[in-house]
C-alpha cells in the first residue's frame, strides 16, 4: 500500500509527506523510497480505504518525512477522514517541526486538532547538543 506501513494489528503509518525541515543525523528513512511513496491526495485515499476495511486498527501515526510540511488544509482533510472511521480512536504526529520552526503550529492547526474527536498524542524529536 503507498504511503501506508502497517506492522502492528493495531497501529498503522501514514507517511504524510515526504520533505524535512531537519537532516537529522540518526534518521531512519533517509533512504526511504518517498518517490514510490508520495504523500498526495490520491495515495492518502487508498490508504483511507485501507484504514475503514481493517477494524482492528485503532491508531493512526502521521509520519513521513515529516507530516507537519503538510498544509493545514490537508492536515484537515486527512483528520476529518479518520474521524469518520469508528474504529479509529487515537491519532499521532511525530514531528520536529515544531522544535525547528514553532510557527507552523499555528492557531488554525491547533484548534482542529482540539476539536477532533480522536485522542491527539504530538511526539517530538529533539536532539540535545551535550
Amino acid at each position: 500500500m503507498p504511503g501506508l506501513l502497517h506492522k502492528y494489528q493495531n497501529r498503522a503509518l501514514l507517511l504524510v509527506k515526504g520533505g524535512c525541515a531537519v537532516n537529522c543525523r540518526y534518521c531512519f528513512r533517509r533512504h526511504f523510497p518517498y518517490e514510490d511513496n508520495k504523500g498526495n491526495k490520491a495515495n492518502w485515499q487508498k490508504a483511507i480505504e485501507y484504514i475503514k476495511n481493517n477494524p482492528k486498527l485503532d491508531e493512526i501515526i502521521f509520519s513521513g518525512g515529516d507530516p507537519l510540511m503538510a498544509k493545514d488544509d490537508e492536515l484537515d482533510w486527512l483528520i476529518t477522514q479518520l474521524e469518520a472511521i469508528p474504529h479509529i480512536k487515537r491519532l499521532r504526529i511525530h514531528s520536529r517541526l515544531p522544535v525547528v520552526i514553532p510557527a507552523r503550529i499555528t492557531h488554525r492547526l491547533c484548534q482542529r486538532l482540539q476539536q477532533s474527536r480522536l485522542q491527539n498524542i504530538m511526539v517530538l524529536a529533539y536532539q540535545s547538543c551535550k
